[in-house]
């Protein structure tokens, strides 16, 4: 059963730009796997939602309570892992190492551009069109 990893990037598409392509995402991952969020990820949609687009609080909930995933902490350490680009990038990629995430399904040019094979770094379009 892969695990599937979502970014926060992708986390705020889904909340705030829904459409077709992101709901395709979803239901091929329930199809094909389990959606992995860390706690890093969800606190950062939280803090986004509110402070960029004036969400309240109840409706991140209802969002997230919108489809199946599991929830992991991000460790306290990092460890050796590929040095990001982005230090804030680094706390999702050493959770998604730790739990033995597959896919990191992500819109960040820093992730897409790592070149590591496990996880591996997907975009949306290149998910969907993996897993048919």
């Amino acid at each position: 059963m892969l695990k599937v990893l979502l970014d926060t990037n992708i986390l705020i598409s889904a909340m705030f730009f829904g459409n077709a392509k992101i709901n395709k995402l979803i239901t091929r991952i329930i199809d094909n796997g389990q959606i992995i969020l860390t706690d890093y990820s969800i606190n950062e949609l939280y803090r986004v939602a509110q402070n960029k687009f004036s969400a309240e609080k109840a409706d991140i909930e209802v969002f997230l309570n919108s489809f199946p995933y599991i929830a992991i902490k991000t460790p306290d350490s990092f460890g050796n892992i590929p040095k990001m680009r982005d230090e804030k990038d680094t706390p999702i990629l050493a959770a998604a190492l730790e739990f033995g995430c597959n896919i990191i399904v992500s819109g960040d040019k820093d992730f897409l551009s790592l070149e590591i094979e496990n996880p591996k770094i997907m975009s949306i379009t290149d998910f969907i069109e993996t897993y048919q």
